[in-house]
């Protein structure tokens, strides 16, 4: 085997807890005292700690973990560790859970062996499965979808993926695979995280506040507009969204006779629309010797605006709204 106890380096004795109520002040807690269980940073366990093969099996990766077994106990994969799966499904699919784990004789936990172990708990194959419920102690890697037609890891259809949280020292950065895992930890003051997609948050309160403003995300609104009459038309849309704050701008080309309230058209996608009738701001709406209507963007991603006289300006709008 090629897993071994890192630092209490023998399990079972009682004054090994000795020594991981000691390890314990060593490693990031959350804010209730639960220890950070999971595997240390690197390149590898960033990427892929469990990998397919050309057989029915997978290989976990070299890599130093943390687990808590009444205090914290370090464990090292030292080499590839080959992990067997069951045979594919005769039918439909089913999702295989790939773990490790330290296993403890001494009470109150009372394994069957003492030392490291990993592992496979095969699941219930179905049309849509689900990953099967681990036993105490088991730390979850990677989840691997079997297809009934594989006939090893690396067939169509077999999806790998991993779950492995990540662990650190007391004030070091975590990380997390996603905002779910990232809001499952209750963090102490001061406490700093990174998510995979490099956003970061505090500690402050109990909670996470993120430290990163998101970028724009400019939606795509193709390079066909609606006119609403011959002659006038969009020249220039922009749609951009950041935090759930959207903001519209945009010029339009008037000319010859345009009706009151016309519409544009659904000139904004399903997750940049507006949740109730929005007025937006329109810097020339004079035309003649009259002021035009307000000008809106309704929750069906229509804009809605309102020159009716012959001679109308152009006109450039801007609009702000949550979404």
């Amino acid at each position: 085997m090629s897993i071994r106890n890192g630092w209490p380096a023998v399990s079972g004795a009682a004054d090994q807890y000795d020594i991981r109520a000691a390890l314990r002040a060593t490693i990031a807690q959350d804010a209730t005292g639960r220890i950070k269980t999971g595997a240390a940073v690197t390149s590898t366990s960033l990427t892929m700690l469990v990998t397919a093969r050309q057989d029915m099996a997978v290989d976990l990766q070299p890599s130093d973990w943390v687990l808590d077994r009444r205090g914290p106990v370090c464990l090292s994969v030292d080499g590839v560790e080959t992990i067997p799966l069951a045979p594919a499904p005769s039918a439909n699919s089913r999702v295989d859970t790939v773990w490790i784990m330290q296993r403890e004789t001494q009470a109150p936990i009372g394994d069957n062996a003492d030392g490291p172990l990993a592992g496979i708990t095969t699941g219930v194959p179905g049309i849509s499965p689900v990953a099967p419920a681990l036993t105490d102690g088991q730390l979850a890697v990677a989840d691997i979808l079997i297809p009934s037609t594989a006939t090893n890891t690396s067939s169509d259809g077999v999806v790998i993926t991993q779950r492995a949280p990540y662990t650190t020292m007391q004030g070091g950065l975590l990380r997390f695979r996603s905002p779910t895992d990232l809001n499952l930890w209750k963090p102490v003051d001061g406490q700093r995280a990174r998510l995979q997609d490099g956003t970061e948050y505090v500690g402050s309160g109990g909670v996470w506040v993120s430290q990163t403003q998101p970028a724009w995300v400019v939606c795509d609104t193709g390079n066909s507009y609606y006119k609403p009459q011959p002659g006038s038309g969009l020249q220039a849309l922009s749609v951009r969204k950041r935090s759930g704050v959207v903001e519209l701008m945009g010029r339009v080309a008037v000319g010859g006779t345009v009706q009151m309230y016309s519409d544009m058209g659904a000139m904004i996608p399903a997750a940049y629309r507006p949740t109730v009738l929005t007025m937006i701001q329109c810097d020339q709406t004079q035309w003649d010797t009259l002021k035009g209507p307000p000008w809106y963007v309704r929750p069906d991603g229509h804009i809605i605006w309102g020159p009716y006289k012959p001679n109308a300006t152009d006109a450039t709008f801007h609009g702000i709204w949550t979404a």
